[in-house]
């Protein structure tokens, strides 16, 4: 189980993009911060490292995590934009500092 959770977070946060991944990305929007855990999840199941009830338990337990980073996975580009607006506040707000010291 252990195994499965440390591959899965590598493959989520490894930099390189495979061509196949790319091409999902571009034609369907799929990327692999929701595709590689699905993917786990079926390895886990087949391989009888999870069963259906600890899933189910899981799921149930956890639901507001899943509910808060769920949207945040299906449109990460809205993330990226998110994110780059913050940097742009900070920018900003670093400016008015260094005209306005304290």
């Amino acid at each position: 189980m252990l195994f499965l959770r440390t591959a899965t977070v590598v493959l989520i946060v490894m930099d390189r993009r495979l061509p196949v991944e790319q091409k999902m990305r571009s034609k369907y929007g799929f990327d692999r911060e929701w595709r590689i855990p699905v993917i786990a999840v079926g390895v886990g199941l087949a391989f009888s490292v999870l069963s259906f009830s600890s899933l189910q338990k899981a799921l149930l337990e956890k639901f507001e995590v899943i509910a808060l980073i769920f949207p945040s996975v299906l449109c990460p580009q809205g993330l990226e934009n998110q994110v780059s607006s913050f940097r742009l506040l900070t920018e900003e707000l670093k400016d008015v500092k260094e005209i306005r010291p304290d």
